[in-house]
């Protein structure tokens, strides 16, 4: 997995009632953008696998800690 570093990212924001409000999931084409960015990510289920146990999300079995429901 690439990681990149210092890269300017542009998200658009605006405030509503003092609070600022970006892209939500529900929003058009959001769904497509989560996709890809889970494909770069993880391109196989073995990398995601590996990125979540690392991260003591998984057991070496694959199922949830504890901390997390499991």
């Amino acid at each position: 997995m690439k990681h990149e570093r210092n890269v300017a990212r542009t998200v658009v924001v605006h405030a509503v009632n003092g609070r600022l409000i970006g892209p939500t999931l529900a929003d058009p084409g959001m769904d497509k953008k989560v996709k890809d960015a889970q494909q770069r990510m993880f391109p196989n289920r073995q990398a995601a696998i590996e990125h979540f146990r690392k991260r003591g999300v998984l057991t070496r079995n694959g199922n949830l800690t504890k901390v997390y429901g499991g």
